[in-house]
């Protein structure tokens, strides 16, 4: 089903068949835990505890990547809007984000016209399933997160790190 709009952190891959879906999220996630293994060793980095991964709408679905293909690097995943795809595998892989305790944390509008609500109940379900400390938190609005729950996400995160 090539040709319908499609958002990837490849960008390149817009053209790419469908089943090359499965090997760009792959590529992608290695990319983005080289980015964090580069930013860990050269910025003046204290930790004390495993970081969050926070990513909105195309990037919650990576954030959920993230943490379902390397659990053991993450305290938590912040999902503000998140999209999700089957082919991303991380229905497959949260055995890993249960064992080692990671939480997570979704932020979705009710009137979401990008990703509907009813993505962001099927993303609950799954994780509920699957015994992950989870909580999800509906808002009445659109795709953005409202500054009033930007702030609660705020000290959610700051909690984690007590």
């Amino acid at each position: 089903a090539q040709g319908r709009l499609r958002l990837s952190a490849a960008g390149e891959d817009l053209a790419a068949p469908d089943t090359m879906n499965p090997t760009i999220v792959e590529l992608s996630a290695r990319w983005y835990m080289s980015v964090l293994d580069a930013a860990e060793r050269s910025l003046p980095v204290v930790r004390a505890s495993l970081p969050v991964v926070v990513g909105f709408s195309q990037g919650g679905f990576y954030a959920q990547v993230l943490v379902s293909r390397y659990p053991e690097r993450f305290r938590a995943a912040v999902l503000l809007a998140p999209s999700y795809y089957s082919w991303g595998g991380i229905a497959d892989r949260l055995d890993g984000v249960r064992r080692y305790g990671v939480e997570i944390l979704h932020v979705h509008g009710r009137s979401d016209p990008i990703v509907p609500i009813q993505t962001g109940w099927l993303i609950a379900d799954m994780y509920r399933r699957a015994e992950i400390p989870y909580t999800l938190l509906e808002f009445n609005g659109e795709h953005w997160i409202p500054d009033d729950l930007a702030t609660r996400v705020g000290r959610w995160i700051e909690e984690r790190f007590r």
